[in-house]
């Protein structure tokens, strides 16, 4: 169901999505919210399961808790808040997928190569032009960064049993599991202390970037090629013809911790030289870590297969 076939019945469908995901987005949370006051209840904290934002409570002005602990239970609400609408938006994007098809994603590859090919560009033009993309994230830090990398764990594990509490094919038996490890991934975020007590070094700001560079991002360029080379076949062109000129856009990746050197009054040329030598390090560790996944994958029997001379050439 092409945008470009069906606009009306499209903007129709398009408008049902959303109010479906707003449903679901209030839904979403109002489960998450009382998971966090079931929490808050068994640890004794009445008086802060009252003042949860977006379920109903009754607030009374006399029996409010510390401001301290306030401000921890609302930034707590806040980052599931953070995490519902990911999640939300992360099954809206593929329920529009599947209703009106790969193009019905503003801003997505498959959407603007076909608007291309429709004004006349051809797919040299495309994979030419494309070569002189260049996209640089910059990973940054400042000496006051409080979030301990401990509490990122936190978030990743509560994300995680999030996209299991809501999975469609669970029975109840499962559900009611799924919310038991919600609960537990939850309690353990209240209980983890969010703030560093001291200052964070830039070694320890590099650690925890480095989480990004090595855990996060190598899987997710991944993911992005493969979305542009489907979409590139799925739009008629040749694949050749956009490895031949440069397979796509070029990402690369800027790092300030180590080597700010306006706004960091501790880092030093020595901090530089180590900071680039552990990225090395990083870089080299990632590499055998592959290496060795490739290993386990291909479990070719060499007597059998020989590789082609053209490959032992190469190697």
């Amino acid at each position: 169901m092409s945008e470009l076939k069906n606009p009306k019945s499209n903007q129709s469908e398009s408008k049902r999505l959303v109010a479906k995901g707003l449903e679901s987005l209030e839904q979403e949370l109002l489960e998450v919210m009382n998971a966090l006051r079931d929490v808050l209840l068994s640890a004794g904290k009445d008086r802060l399961a009252s003042l949860l934002p977006w379920i109903e409570r009754g607030e009374n002005p006399e029996t409010l808790a510390e401001a301290e602990e306030i401000a921890e239970v609302y930034s707590i609400a806040f980052q599931l808040l953070d995490m519902v609408e990911e999640q939300v938006a992360l099954e809206a994007r593929r329920e529009r997928e599947m209703v009106l098809g790969p193009e019905g994603e503003k801003g997505m590859w498959p959407r603007c190569l076909k608007r291309l090919k429709s004004e006349g560009y051809s797919e040299l033009d495309i994979a030419e032009a494309m070569q002189s993309v260049r996209v640089e994230p910059v990973f940054t830090a400042h000496p006051t960064e409080a979030k301990r990398p401990s509490v990122r764990e936190r978030h990743r594990a509560l994300y995680d049993r999030l996209l299991d509490l809501n999975d469609c094919g669970l029975t109840k038996r499962q559900k009611d599991q799924a919310r038991d490890e919600f609960m537990t991934a939850l309690e353990a975020l209240w209980n983890t202390g969010e703030i560093h007590e001291e200052r964070p070094t830039v070694e320890r700001e590099l650690r925890n970037v480095l989480f990004y560079l090595r855990e996060v991002f190598p899987e997710t360029l991944e993911q992005i090629d493969d979305r542009l080379e489907r979409a590139w076949e799925d739009t008629g062109f040749d694949p050749d013809t956009l490895k031949n000129v440069g397979e796509g856009p070029r990402i690369r990746f800027g790092l300030w911790i180590g080597g700010d050197r306006d706004g960091h009054p501790f880092v030093t040329s020595e901090t530089t030289r180590d900071t680039l030598a552990e990225l090395r390090r990083q870089a080299i560790k990632l590499y055998r870590r592959e290496l060795a996944n490739a290993a386990y994958q291909l479990t070719v029997t060499a007597p059998s297969h020989p590789a082609s001379d053209a490959l032992m050439s190469r190697l």
